[in-house]
């Protein structure tokens, strides 16, 4: 998927895409190089292994988010089927310039969730990523807690 982002200077291309089980391998690093503080937050219940196994079993996506051929973001989606619907879930996201690239990366989240008969696409995120996902529909519909014991 392909958009024309722009910023004050300069117009430049930018191409999301996900990257193939079989790649895995050659694009994990830089991956990983991106998503690391996101996958850290989570550290006491998973690790970078843990989402490359996921991976590269088929049971989630990588997605890499290019401009003129330079990486600049990164995300991970699920599919989850709940009792009563499927959602496809964006389990991590990051990488800079995400105001020039998040509405065009939700559109392509939103083709493969069609394409898996998805009936919604989720997330869960820091407090700052809501301005992001309010500007493209995403609702508020609770917050996670966590009591270590």
């Amino acid at each position: 998927m392909t958009a024309l982002a722009a910023d004050d200077n300069i117009a430049a291309r930018v191409r999301i895409r996900y990257v193939p089980r079989a790649s895995i391998d050659d694009h994990w690093p830089a991956i990983l190089e991106l998503l690391a503080p996101a996958i850290e937050r989570e550290a006491r219940n998973i690790g970078p292994e843990h989402v490359y196994d996921d991976i590269a079993a088929g049971n989630s996506l990588a997605w890499v988010v290019e401009v003129e051929d330079k990486l600049i973001g990164s995300f991970v989606t699920s599919l989850v089927q709940h009792p009563r619907r499927r959602t496809l879930r964006i389990d991590y996201l990051a990488g800079s310039e995400l105001s020039e690239w998040w509405a065009e990366a939700l559109s392509a989240v939103e083709m493969s969730a069609k394409q898996c008969e998805a009936q919604a696409i989720e997330a869960n995120g820091r407090d700052g990523w809501t301005q992001y996902a309010r500007r493209v529909g995403f609702e508020r519909r609770w917050s996670h807690f966590e009591l270590e014991i």
